[in-house]
């Protein structure tokens, strides 16, 4: 794996409220597994257990209030699979101030830095329709702080969680998706481009290149 961000030839993002019902209990299975990875992770390095409000010192517990959370229809995930394995996933929901917020990002240790956590970001970013998205991230955590200031987030401000930060991206063209590149793009262009065959790929590849500023 080294795509740096980008979707490999042999990986896909799977939307887990799209799935079937076949497949959504391994998924399921991967994300409980993950977050408990991620919850050891954090009170190894001094995140209080409070912040996440679970009870980790019991497993069946923590799984069943995981499960809960994720019950919630406001909650989604995305899961990054690659050769048939899932390899890291992102956790989001809706907040009324504060946009798309991000609620888990992971990636097992052996795919680290290997772009999965961008790709995973990036689809994210790309299909909200809020034009913010928020991260509430451990501050210990400079991998993934680096990963948000090269995407464009900013300090939006300590949490009353010790040490997490939480950082904002306010979206701009750069994060159109891709239909409304194309049309922004056609639209700033004042001659008439009805005559474009603008599905060929040839004619897609040339418009996904240019940018309007």
């Amino acid at each position: 794996m080294n795509f740096k961000g980008r979707l490999s030839r042999d990986a896909e993002i799977c939307d887990f409220r799209n799935m079937k019902e076949s497949d959504k209990k391994e998924a399921y299975a991967y994300i409980l597994l993950a977050e408990y990875d991620l919850f050891r992770i954090h009170l190894e390095n001094g995140v209080s257990e409070e912040a996440y409000g679970v009870h980790p010192r019991n497993l069946g517990r923590f799984v069943y209030d995981i499960r809960s959370y994720y019950d919630d229809k406001n909650v989604n995930a995305l899961l990054y699979l690659y050769r048939g394995l899932y390899r890291g996933f992102i956790a989001h929901r809706k907040d009324v101030d504060k946009g798309e917020y991000i609620v888990s990002l992971y990636v097992d240790k052996d795919s680290r830095k290997n772009g999965v956590a961008e790709a995973l970001l990036r689809k994210v970013i790309e299909n909200t329709r809020e034009d913010k998205v928020t991260v509430l991230v451990a501050d210990f955590n400079k991998p993934a702080i680096a990963l948000y200031e090269k995407l464009g987030f900013k300090v939006l401000g300590k949490s009353n969680t010790h040490g997490m930060t939480e950082y904002q991206l306010v979206k701009g063209d750069r994060w159109m998706n891709e239909s409304d590149h194309f049309k922004k793009v056609l639209d700033t262009i004042k001659e008439d481009f009805t005559y474009l065959p603008v599905n060929s790929p040839n004619i897609v590849g040339v418009l996904r290149c240019i940018k309007i500023y």
